[in-house]
């Protein structure tokens, strides 16, 4: 595996040897160049995976070289100033950029990027696919883990929100834990106690003193999964936690410093959303947004989820069962109204009824429910583009992946099929 590679643009040679040195033990090939003008003439032939770079250089502003980087081959960002300016920060926020540090910052700081980088490059995020969503989500996630920005994931159910916030726990470089909770599975009566912890005899039963989520998420992250079924009572407490950055425990009159990255998810779209959020609330978590896309979206990334599924069984059970061609196409042709959850558990039940070592066609059709022979139901909301897709599944589930007899029965030519199929990244 290469490794990876970072430019520290600044005339502070003696910084610049530093950052250098700090890099280079994290396991990247650095370099070090000190004017805007050798930056511009380096860059265009050499795409590093991390750019530091000041943004008062001699000859020039160090945003001036961000604004001319190749789209094609943008690195993360680091931007440096030697002063701490709201609009320099602002600026820098609209590049996108992955950390604003200000002169002198702590080394922990650049780190925290330096391994988040280390964790994409040896494929640590968990997220599968190489459709043009995912990959942007896996840009996302590395953009925005290094950061202390909230973060509000959204998605449909089994999706893989909890894929996501932990790949952001993993890449951030936190020590602390992730502590994951569901807001929607934990009695009212019982969830402050368990968000803020409790003092000795703060209620009937609370014979010991216990630490809540929030401390126990102490250097790492708290995720806030259903975060759209905590009571409103308790959104108000949440609220001030987040801009207070401080909390006490139930019964108690000490406060204890958040120390915490929080980052909530729900299954409802984020506009919506805001009919069971309190707004301010939501504006609170909803610092950096990420959608995950539904399976039915992205047709090419289910086949590489069921192969790295089929995988994972493999190594479980200790066996080389392999798929066919009509459990690939099937993977890629069926809508998986239930994501991510459905087709894992979908090969689950497929590998351990297999007798042989291929999970086939046949096998398919036996377990799982085929298309109504008397119609589609389209539901409420769908686009053309979406009714036609699922229209082309039927019809392939119908004739058994007969591509000549499924477009005769659609009214379309084979040719026209098979374009759509490719479109769809399902051929």
């Amino acid at each position: 595996m290469d490794r990876l590679s970072c430019a520290i643009i600044d005339d502070d040679v003696e910084f610049c040897d530093q950052v250098v040195e700090l890099a280079t033990d994290s396991g990247f090939r650095a370099k070090g160049i000190h004017t805007l003008g050798e930056a511009s003439r380096w860059l265009d032939s050499n795409f590093p995976d991390l750019l530091v770079v000041d943004v008062g250089l001699p000859d020039g502003s160090g945003f001036d070289l961000i604004e001319r980087l190749d789209p094609d081959h943008t690195p993360q960002i680091v931007v440096v100033s030697g002063d701490y300016a709201r609009e320099t920060q602002g600026r820098a926020q609209q590049f996108g950029v992955s950390e604003f540090l200000t002169k002198p910052f702590a080394p922990e700081r650049l780190e925290r990027v330096l391994g988040g980088l280390r964790e994409a490059q040896q494929g640590n995020l968990g997220i599968v696919g190489n459709s043009d969503s995912i990959v942007m989500l896996r840009k996302d996630i590395v953009r925005v883990a290094p950061t202390d920005l909230n973060v509000l994931v959204t998605g449909e159910t089994g999706t893989g929100k909890d894929l996501v916030a932990r790949a952001i726990h993993r890449v951030s470089g936190r020590r602390g834990r992730f502590v994951p909770v569901n807001c929607g599975a934990i009695p009212e009566e019982l969830l402050a106690s368990q968000l803020f912890g409790h003092e000795r005899g703060s209620f009937t039963g609370a014979d010991r003193r216990h630490a809540g989520f929030l401390e126990q998420a102490a250097g790492g992250t708290l995720f806030l999964d259903e975060i759209g079924e905590m009571p409103k009572r308790l959104q108000v407490y949440l609220l001030r936690v987040i801009e207070s950055r401080s909390f006490m425990r139930v019964g108690g009159n000490e406060e204890i410093a958040l120390d915490a990255r929080v980052v909530a998810a729900t299954h409802q779209h984020v506009q919506r959303e805001q009919a069971v959020l309190r707004e301010d609330l939501f504006y609170r978590l909803n610092e950096y947004p990420i959608q995950v896309p539904p399976l039915r979206e992205r047709r090419g990334d289910a086949r590489l989820l069921g192969l790295r599924v089929i995988d994972e069984l493999n190594v479980k059970y200790g066996k080389r069962k392999l798929p066919t061609k009509s459990l690939l196409r099937y993977l890629a042709y069926h809508a998986w109204p239930g994501n991510v959850r459905e087709l894992r558990s979908f090969i689950h039940y497929l590998y351990l009824r297999s007798d042989g070592d291929l999970l086939s066609a046949p096998d398919v059709e036996q377990t799982v429910p085929q298309a109504d022979q008397d119609g589609l139901l389209i539901p409420a909301g769908w686009t053309m583009r979406q009714a036609e897709d699922a229209m082309i599944e039927s019809a392939l589930a119908r004739t058994r992946f007969n591509k000549k007899a499924a477009a005769r029965e659609l009214g379309i030519s084979v040719r026209t099929l098979h374009n759509r199929l490719s479109d769809k990244g399902a051929e």
